[in-house]
């Protein structure tokens, strides 16, 4: 049985002695531990340890978010009689996952060529930082205006606006108006806006209280005097001129 294992590396594995290995010579796609799909090319690795053991380990690299995930047999460091069962486990746990496997023959190969050929394969590489940790150029657009939306905040705050540049002048006092929209005006105004002509001094007077003043009686007795002295005078020189 294989279980995943997050403290494995591939640099770390690339350190071991290996001794057989197979690869999915297609790519397919496997359900990541976030319970999505994605694109991916199985490998199945036996390393020789200490003792005459042997351990086996399926890589998985993920091709779209470019990580590796190893799984680990239970049994790890098994004796070498049981590889040919721990294999058998192994290939149908890739070939459940839809990998057409291959292999190729480690004996051939000198140490140093065996050393690069591990250095070329993407599976042992370093894995990137989780895409939740990745900074993408929209996220750090993004963050980059919430910065500056908030310094421009903080400067306002710091600097707020005079009272009296925020404040409108008031506006003119209009006539005052009656439900409906009609403007109360005086029975005077009324008036002569219907005849186009100006109110009258003299009776806008009267109604607004101001009496006018009339002559005294002392004036009118003077007034009548005087137009009877004018009488004789003028009877005195037609006498005169017979």
């Amino acid at each position: 049985m294989f279980t995943l294992d997050q403290n494995i590396t591939g640099p770390e594995l690339r350190k071991k002695d290996l001794l057989k290995f197979f690869f999915s010579m297609n790519t397919h796609q496997v359900a990541t531990p976030e319970m999505m799909l994605e694109d991916a090319r199985s490998y199945v690795l036996f390393f020789r340890e200490n003792g005459g053991k042997c351990s086996s380990y399926v890589g998985l690299h993920l091709l779209l978010t470019d990580r590796r995930l190893f799984y680990a047999h239970a049994s790890n460091p098994f004796s070498a009689d049981e590889m040919d069962s721990v294999e058998e486990e192994a290939l149908c746990f890739v070939e459940g996952l839809g990998a057409l496997t291959d292999t190729a023959d480690l004996a051939k190969l000198t140490s140093e060529e065996k050393r690069r050929w591990m250095e070329d394969q993407a599976v042992f590489s370093v894995s990137p930082p989780p895409a939740a940790q990745q900074e993408t150029p929209e996220a750090g657009a993004a963050m980059k205006v919430d910065t500056i939306s908030a310094t421009a905040t903080e400067a306002v705050q710091q600097n707020p606006p005079e009272a009296g540049a925020a404040q409108e002048s008031p506006a003119p006092a209009r006539p005052r108006a009656r439900p409906g929209g009609r403007t109360v005006r005086s029975k005077a105004a009324r008036a002569a806006a219907s005849t186009g002509a100006r109110p009258d001094p003299t009776q806008k007077a009267i109604k607004d209280g101001v009496k006018q003043s009339k002559p005294s009686i002392k004036e009118e007795v003077r007034a009548a005097a005087g137009v009877v002295s004018r009488d004789r005078e003028a009877l005195a020189r037609l006498l005169a001129s017979f």
